[in-house]
């Protein structure tokens, strides 16, 4: 029974430990030389797929005999941020042949714990489930199989999208892309999809800062569109004009022969001046015609005037060459 209350009290504490807001837990120190017992808390910034440390330093912790460390809750945002904590060499130009830190996100409503282990730094419970996707999408990446690009192009670009579910992990995985120069090619193929992932990187407390690079690719991608758009448009144009100039001078050239081909009308003539030319053509005088037709002289002249006139010429040698 008493062993039964111990082991209670020994849950009750590690649970106490373990809720608590902030950072807490033990290092092992075994085998740790030239190393101070004192941790640093700092602030890390995303940077493409590496985590870069900020001048930010937010806190320092003495380790005790135990292992034993903690930050309160104090030293976090509200928001979720990228932190993390380091022992702290003796000497800063020493080599330190294993990782003397960790990376992690959290926020001040979120316990981080790190477990009793044989690393320095060993496994650790944390209620952040933006750590916990981030842990996730990091075993993901370990795969060396993505090493290569086919796999890599079959595998990563649906795991980031379809599996991850965190903006913040999501963006990671995005400047991953990025740095695969697959982001472009994607954008063209998907561009609803991030169109929308944008607007939601935007609507959250993401620093715009670190969802630039995104905005500027689509805005590069969708100017490409636009300017590929607009010399469609210049040649499809182009070729409009020309085939409407082939068009106008098909036209004008299928008239002008029409025009060629059209036949030679005869002048309409009159009965009577049908008969002064037949007259006329057996060489007959005015004189003769007016006598023969019983018209007077005047009346033959004015005939044989319409009559010059209707066959566009000027006199009776024309007539009779046409003969």
């Amino acid at each position: 029974m008493k062993k039964a209350k111990i082991l209670i009290l020994l849950l009750l504490n590690c649970i106490f430990l373990q809720a608590q807001n902030g950072i807490s837990g033990y290092l092992n120190l075994e085998n740790v030389e030239n190393l101070k017992s004192e941790i640093s808390l700092y602030e890390v910034d995303m940077n493409g797929s590496q985590l870069k440390v900020t001048n930010d330093f937010l806190a320092k912790v003495m380790v005790d005999e135990k292992g034993y460390f903690e930050f309160s809750a104090d030293f976090f945002g509200s928001e979720n941020k990228f932190y993390k904590v380091e022992l702290d060499p003796q000497d800063e130009n020493s080599f330190i042949k294993f990782p003397t830190y960790h990376v992690f996100i959290l926020s001040n409503t979120d316990s981080l714990y790190f477990q009793k282990s044989n690393q320095l730094f060993g496994s650790y419970t944390n209620t952040n489930l933006a750590d916990l996707e981030w842990q996730k999408f990091n075993q993901f990446e370990s795969n060396r199989s993505l090493n290569d690009e086919a796999i890599f192009r079959k595998k990563y670009k649906p795991f980031v999208k379809d599996s991850l579910q965190i903006l913040m992990v999501k963006l990671i995985g995005i400047k991953q892309l990025k740095d695969k120069k697959l982001l472009e090619k994607d954008i063209q193929e998907n561009p609803n999809y991030y169109l929308n992932l944008l607007e939601d990187f935007q609507s959250s407390d993401l620093n715009p800062t670190d969802y630039a690079h995104l905005e500027n690719e689509i805005a590069m991608v969708e100017l490409t569109e636009v300017n590929e758009k607009y010399q469609m448009s210049l040649w499809w144009n182009g070729i409009s004009v020309f085939l409407i100039l082939g068009l106008f001078f098909s036209v004008f050239q299928m008239r002008k022969k029409a025009k060629n081909q059209l036949p030679i009308l005869a002048p309409s003539l009159s009965e009577r001046e049908e008969l002064i030319k037949s007259l006329i053509l057996e060489g007959k005088s005015n004189k003769e015609i007016a006598s023969e037709l019983f018209i007077s002289l005047s009346t033959v002249k004015t005939h044989i005037t319409s009559l010059y006139k209707k066959l566009g010429v000027s006199g009776r040698k024309e007539i009779l060459i046409e003969k």
